[in-house]
């Protein structure tokens, strides 16, 4: 069970993300991420239908779960800027509490109606609730 919430904050993107695992959190951040994004079609998916998934491979290493967590969402976000596409899904071939390895799941798009510049440490702290989910919120750049 994965799921997130955009939280109200004057100048930034706050969500709020659960999941059952390390790797539903991370799956609920990035469909929460790039759902507040509000992406928009290329031209072509105007006229022809929606454009052909993508996969964009990553591998990543970091001193912690947290900042791990936080490379992985700015990963998302430089991906998505180099390559114009929106994910809304990660694959993992491999998760511990300082590497990731998988791929990004999405589609080409046009562009997104909220730039988002980064993901931040500021307060980030995963926690695990009575309810056994894992839960944290995160601050984006935008």
């Amino acid at each position: 069970m994965r799921k997130f919430e955009m939280l109200p904050h004057t100048a930034d993107l706050v969500i709020h993300a659960s999941g059952s695992t390390r790797r539903e959190l991370l799956r609920a951040l990035i469909e929460g991420m790039f759902t507040a994004a509000g992406p928009r079609p290329t031209e072509e998916s105007v006229d022809e239908g929606p454009p052909e998934a993508v996969e964009r491979p990553f591998g990543l290493r970091s001193v912690g779960f947290d900042s791990l967590l936080v490379d992985i969402l700015n990963e998302a976000v430089f991906s998505a800027a180099s390559y114009h596409e929106a994910y809304s899904d990660i694959n993992f071939s491999s998760l511990t509490d300082t590497t990731a390895d998988g791929a990004l799941l999405g589609r080409p798009v046009g562009g997104f109606a909220t730039e988002i510049k980064a993901a931040t440490h500021h307060d980030l702290k995963v926690s695990r609730g009575p309810d056994g989910l894992y839960e944290v919120t995160v601050t984006f750049d935008v």
